[in-house]
Formats: C-alpha cells, structure tokens, sequence
C-alpha cells in the first residue's frame, strides 16, 4: 500500500506540473505570446499528452488491488488522464490550424 501511495503522489506531482503552466499560459494568453512561443507552447501539449498517456494507465493499473478507495482513485486518474490527452489533442489541432491561417 506504501508503494501505491507513493506512485499516486508521483502522479498528482507530474499531473500539476503539466496543468499549471498550462493555466499560466491560458490566463496570459495573447495572440503575440502565442505566435513567438509555439514551440514552448508545443512542447507543454506533448508534455500534457504524456502525462494523460501515464495517468490512464496508471489508473488501469490501479483496479487490479481490491481496496474500494483505490478504485475511485483510479476512475479519477482515468477521467483526467482521457480529459488531458483529448483537450491537448484538441488545443494541438486548434493551435496548428490557427498558425496555418496566420501564415506562422
């Protein structure tokens, strides 16, 4: 159970790790900061689809132990694990479309 604990915690750290540069780059999102970042801006889509890539599996993994409390975390690992990699999927194809209608 220790170990469980311990690679939960590991999960929820990569998991802010991803989502708060995420807010900062959508609560100070401007049109040039966009333009002259979007390698920056790529690399934390990429970043944000690898840490929803883990996180699923992570919560797959997670409904093989019998302890109810370790299921709702996995279903809430799940969730956000999808949620992550469909919203950066979807932020990378609104992102490139947009570079292409602008010339970048």
């Amino acid at each position: 159970m220790r170990n469980l604990f311990k690679r939960n915690t590991i999960l929820l750290v990569l998991f802010l790790f991803v989502i708060v540069p995420r807010l900062i780059v959508f609560i100070f999102q401007d049109r040039n900061f966009v333009s002259d970042n979007g390698v920056v801006i790529n690399v934390i889509v990429v970043l944000s689809i690898l840490v929803g890539v883990y996180l699923f599996v992570g919560g797959i993994q997670g409904f093989r132990y019998k302890v109810k409390h370790n299921r709702i975390l996995s279903t809430i690992f799940i969730l956000v694990g999808l949620g992550l990699v469909i919203y950066s999927l979807y932020s990378l194809l609104v992102f490139s479309l947009w570079s292409n209608y602008t010339g970048l």
